[in-house]
């Protein structure tokens, strides 16, 4: 991938309390599908939207998970050139979120037969088609299955129909059909109505994995102005 004319790659890790107004930047610009202001953003995120994906990503019931665009390793020194002292924080300056996942337990004392809800799963508009929703949701169930969690459910908008065709794409069953729940937690920051909501349900997780991780799997045919939480 790349990056204002440079090489960049693109990983997968473990949101910090750092990257909360990174993670709101992202979830602002996929919500309204376009590049946002910085005036607007700050206004929007600092206030509002940063601080509740703060208290998400320190909640020790959920756990968010970043993509980000960071600059390949440096080229090995010179033989006999004195190494360089490590830096005091070990993340690239110029590293840039592009997508984030955030998941845990059910929200719902119904869904039993549930073992974790993927809350939100947003990517930057303009890295959409570029595998990063597959990473994070590829990284997603590789962490829910290592602690035994396999029967997962997300929610979309009814009308999401890129939402609908990345979840069905890998595995999810269409499910029930409610007013928003995400709306009223995450969308709601927005000053949004609730709309209706569709879950898509895994039974086993680990069968969508190898799926997942392949590179052949490419993203079906989407037009550019169509906004969607997936990529």
């Amino acid at each position: 991938m790349t990056d204002s004319g440079q090489h960049h790659i693109l990983t997968v890790r473990v949101a910090e309390l750092d990257d909360a107004p990174g993670v709101a930047r992202v979830q602002l610009r996929s919500l309204i599908g376009r590049p946002v202001p910085d005036a607007m953003f700050e206004d929007f995120a600092d206030v509002r939207a940063a601080a509740f994906w703060g208290e998400v990503i320190e909640s020790t019931n959920n756990m968010v998970l970043v993509a980000v665009l960071v600059p390949p390793p440096a080229p090995a020194p010179a033989p006999g050139t004195p190494p360089q002292q490590p830096a005091k924080d070990d993340r690239p300056a110029d590293e840039i979120i592009v997508g984030f996942i955030a998941f845990g337990p059910p929200r719902s004392e119904e869904d039993v037969a549930l073992d974790a809800e993927i809350y939100a799963i947003h990517t930057d508009p303009g890295r959409r088609r570029q595998g990063v929703g597959r990473r994070l949701l590829a990284s997603a169930f590789k962490a829910m299955a290592a602690v035994g969690q396999l029967s997962v459910r997300a929610w979309a908008p009814s009308d999401n129909e890129p939402a609908e065709s990345f979840y069905l794409r890998f595995g999810a069953a269409p499910g029930q059909r409610v007013p928003s729940q995400i709306g009223a937690q995450i969308g709601a920051q927005l000053g949004e109505e609730e709309m209706p909501e569709t879950a898509y349900d895994w039974i086993d997780v680990r069968r969508v994995i190898p799926r997942l991780d392949s590179p052949l799997d490419r993203p079906h045919h989407r037009p550019k102005d169509s906004p969607t939480q997936e990529s």
